[in-house]
């Protein structure tokens, strides 16, 4: 980055797709003239239109491709940590009196959050 001109550099750690960025937004740095570079997407400029448009060209894409999927009925995201009779056994439990939330949580080896959403 110092070849290239840069007079200070700052690293972000966050995701590239984020927009909640700390560094970045520190100082409202696009109007104060700082450009932004990724070190490893060289072909999209962040601070030119161009890099802009094949960024916002990339996150449409992969909103439709998402939309599609989940239209076909693909689950996003993590699997449940319980099967659907552990969690009817669960709920049945609860609304009997049988178990409390911790008790169930030790039983199925999840956390007492995951039990509690069940109620919800």
């Amino acid at each position: 980055m110092r070849a290239a001109g840069a007079g200070r550099v700052f690293r972000e750690a966050a995701s590239r797709a984020k927009t909640n960025r700390r560094e970045l937004a520190r100082d409202a740095v696009a109007k104060i003239g700082v450009r932004a570079r990724s070190r490893y997407d060289t072909w999209a400029a962040y601070d030119d239109r161009h890099g802009r448009v094949w960024r916002d060209l990339i996150r449409a894409r992969t909103s439709e491709g998402r939309e599609r999927a989940k239209a076909r009925g693909v689950h996003m995201g993590r699997p449940p940590a319980l099967t659907r009779h552990q969690r009817e056994e669960a709920r049945e439990a609860l609304a009997n009196g049988m178990a409390t939330q911790a008790d169930l949580a030790r039983r199925f080896n999840v956390s007492q959050a995951t039990i509690s959403r069940l109620t919800v």
